[in-house]
C-alpha cells in the first residue's frame, strides 16, 4: 500500500529491485533538488524524521525500505509540497 502511495506522489520515480519496488537514485536527486528550492536540506529532513542523514539517503535511494520511516518521510515531503 505505502509503495503505491509513494509511487503516485513521486511521479513514478520508483524502480524495480530484487526485493520488490523501491525508491531510486533519481527520486533521491529529485527530492534533494526540491528541498533546495524550499531552502531545506537532507539534514533538515533527517532531523524531522529523527534518523541519521546516511539512513535517510539510503531510504530515498531505495537501499533500505522501513515502512514506518518511509511513511513519515512521505508525510513530511507532502506537507512541505515537495512531492
Amino acid at each position: 500500500y505505502w509503495i503505491k502511495k509513494v509511487n503516485i506522489l513521486s511521479n513514478n520515480f520508483i524502480q524495480k529491485s530484487k526485493g520488490g519496488e523501491s525508491m531510486s537514485e533519481e527520486f533521491y536527486r529529485e527530492v534533494k533538488y526540491k528541498l533546495e528550492l524550499k531552502k531545506k536540506t537532507i539534514t533538515w529532513l533527517s532531523n524531522m524524521v529523527g534518523i541519521s542523514v546516511p539512513y535517510t539517503i539510503d531510504i530515498l535511494k531505495g537501499k533500505r525500505t522501513p515502512k514506518e520511516r518511509i511513511e513519515k518521510i512521505e508525510y513530511i515531503l507532502k506537507a512541505e509540497g515537495i512531492i
